[in-house]
């Protein structure tokens, strides 16, 4: 994406130096360039206008164990502009993040919201989930976007970096959460309910295939998220597993009460075979494992 900016980018810069007529080119797409800037900052203002009029700003006050978490681990990832954080009504299992006028925003859908803080949903999903959210604001995914913005419109392009970057956050999510990260891609796909029972290998194999087709790779080239069958990666099962193992859920505290043997069985095979051998012949993880 930087090379075809700079592709775009260079000869508007170049061109007027070297031939002074090709500024009657250049000043009309310069100008159309400005105006696509303005029409940007009109609609990203006005759409933080209508969420902190009609969004629930999150705080002390508001939600005050979801705020804890988001300080917490914007304290664990450097991120010293803590975001204001909204939750807006939508029955949409979504959030995201977004930067504007200097302040960072997260914005998390009433479904979603009520989903991860449910009472019967375990604590190290709230962690995954908010983690993934920061990672874009740790990472500046929006800022960077901007900077490219020439590329974006390029076909395919700009959907693979968005599916690029929700790779990373998943990967700092499992970073702060580890045993949160499956389970909540679990919640994501299937429910609170249905979720406990989604056989994780099953699901991770389903677009692989062969009544997936090209339908289904067409349809995520075209999508700025992955198939969320695909973001249950060999190392998030890993990170699941040795987290389960050691009895350390998050990256902030030990876990209180370690997960049953059969909520753990069901991925081991397929960390086995992600991993190396030399992995699990230095130590047998069973022993970790509650009687």
């Amino acid at each position: 994406m930087v090379i075809i900016t700079l592709l775009i980018i260079s000869p508007l810069i170049v061109l007027p130096v070297i031939e002074p007529l090709f500024l009657t080119i250049i000043l009309p797409i310069a100008g159309i360039i400005l105006l696509i800037g303005l029409i940007i900052l009109v609609s990203q203002g006005l759409l933080i206008g209508l969420i902190k009029g009609a969004g629930v700003r999150v705080s002390e006050k508001q939600f005050p164990d979801l705020h804890k978490v988001i300080i917490k681990q914007c304290q664990a990832l450097g991120i010293k502009n803590i975001p204001k954080t909204y939750i807006i009504e939508s029955a949409i299992l979504n959030a995201f993040a977004t930067r504007f006028a200097g302040s960072n925003y997260m914005i998390l859908f009433s479904e979603l919201a009520e989903l991860i803080l449910s009472e019967d949903v375990e604590k190290d999903v709230v962690d995954f989930v908010v983690a993934h959210e920061l990672g874009h604001i740790k990472r500046n995914h929006i800022t960077k976007k901007l900077l490219v913005y020439p590329s974006l419109f390029v076909p395919f392009l700009p959907q693979a970096y968005s599916r690029a970057c929700e790779y990373t956050c998943d990967r700092i999510g499992t970073k702060l959460s580890p045993t949160g990260a499956v389970a909540g891609i679990k919640m994501l796909a299937a429910g609170k309910k249905l979720a406990r029972k989604l056989n994780v290998k099953a699901y991770a194999e389903q677009t692989q295939q062969g009544e997936a087709g090209f339908w289904t790779w067409i349809s995520e080239k075209l999508s700025t998220h992955p198939h969320l069958s695909k973001r249950i990666t060999p190392e998030m099962l890993k990170a699941d597993f040795i987290a389960t193992a050691s009895g350390k859920n998050t990256y902030f505290e030990e876990k209180e009460k370690p997960k049953t043997i059969s909520s753990t069985k069901e991925s081991i095979d397929d960390i086995k075979k992600a991993a190396k051998p030399d992995d699990y012949q230095s130590d047998d993880h069973n022993k970790y494992l509650p009687k």
